[in-house]
């Protein structure tokens, strides 16, 4: 078990609220280095090509990078954390990690004279195994009075995270690890959705889950990637390998009993896989224009 920890998170209505821990390391997330990349195939985090300019530079001065995607290639300079991309289906962030590469949509709108891009996401091990979502199921049901925190880790690997926590009806309280890929939490007997609080509090970068309905014969499950404070809903397939056992997916969150203003997201949402615009990929390996 790890208990090395970057803060503590609290839970007020069912979720946690972030507060770092005095002194604590911060976990800076850098861009790697690409070989270089023949035309037409250049990756956001590799070198960009400039329009107009017979060899490619790299820009690596700016903690964000503003870039536009043309028809024969990407202008712009790339930052060190992430960057936006506007293209000819909207905007998009992109980010990478040791563990885990993302590019999804900040907005959908249809821009004439720019090249298209697609979402998609990237894990650098691959899909996570089948049986780490036994384990953070079995650990949910065990208490399913109570909300409950797991976590995989992604070093040298995957690794099961369960941290020492404090638990209640609608309140974990406990220690975060390092190298988290995918957080899980439940709901206890509530249904499975990402509140508002969720929203503020899940602003890095990763992979989340909420399980809900505990009580049931059939528990629910929901997906979503996060790039530091966006969001793209997915499905089991794009997170795990398998076949989805012991619980479902999709849950019609317009029949649960939400507060009004605790419903942070829709089925309407750019960027959800239902959308015909923006679309959704998944794969391995860095990205291509």
């Amino acid at each position: 078990m790890f208990l090395t920890a970057q803060s503590i998170i609290f839970s007020i209505g069912h979720r946690r609220r972030m507060k770092p821990i005095e002194n604590s390391r911060v976990c800076v997330k850098t861009a790697t280095k690409l070989k270089k990349h023949p035309p037409k195939k250049v990756p956001i985090f590799g070198r960009i090509r400039v329009i107009g300019q017979g060899d490619e530079t790299t820009k690596m001065n700016k903690p964000v990078g503003y870039l536009t995607k043309y028809p024969d290639g990407v202008a712009g300079d790339r930052g060190l954390y992430y960057n936006y991309i506007l293209a000819a289906n909207g905007l998009f962030i992109e980010a990478e990690a040791p563990f885990i590469t993302a590019r999804v949509p900040v907005a959908c709108c249809d821009i004439r004279g720019l090249g298209k891009l697609e979402p998609r996401i990237s894990l650098t091990y691959g899909s996570i195994p089948h049986r780490f979502w036994d384990l953070a199921l079995d650990a949910f049901l065990a208490e399913p009075h109570k909300e409950r925190y797991v976590a995989v880790t992604a070093k040298d690997g995957y690794h099961f995270y369960v941290p020492v926590q404090d638990q209640k009806e609608a309140e974990v309280v406990y220690q975060v690890g390092e190298s988290v890929v995918l957080e899980l939490h439940s709901h206890a007997h509530m249904g499975a959705f990402f509140s508002l609080k969720d929203n503020t509090d899940e602003q890095g970068f990763k992979l989340f889950a909420v399980v809900g309905k505990l009580n049931t014969v059939a528990p629910v499950v929901r997906f979503r990637v996060g790039v530091y404070g966006y969001f793209m809903e997915l499905e089991w397939k794009d997170v795990f390998d398998g076949s989805l056992t012991g619980a479902v997916e999709f849950e019609d969150i317009r029949e649960e009993v939400i507060p009004e203003n605790d419903i942070s997201d829709s089925p309407e949402r750019c960027g959800r896989r239902v959308d015909p615009v923006c679309g959704r990929l998944w794969g391995h390996g860095f990205f291509d224009f």
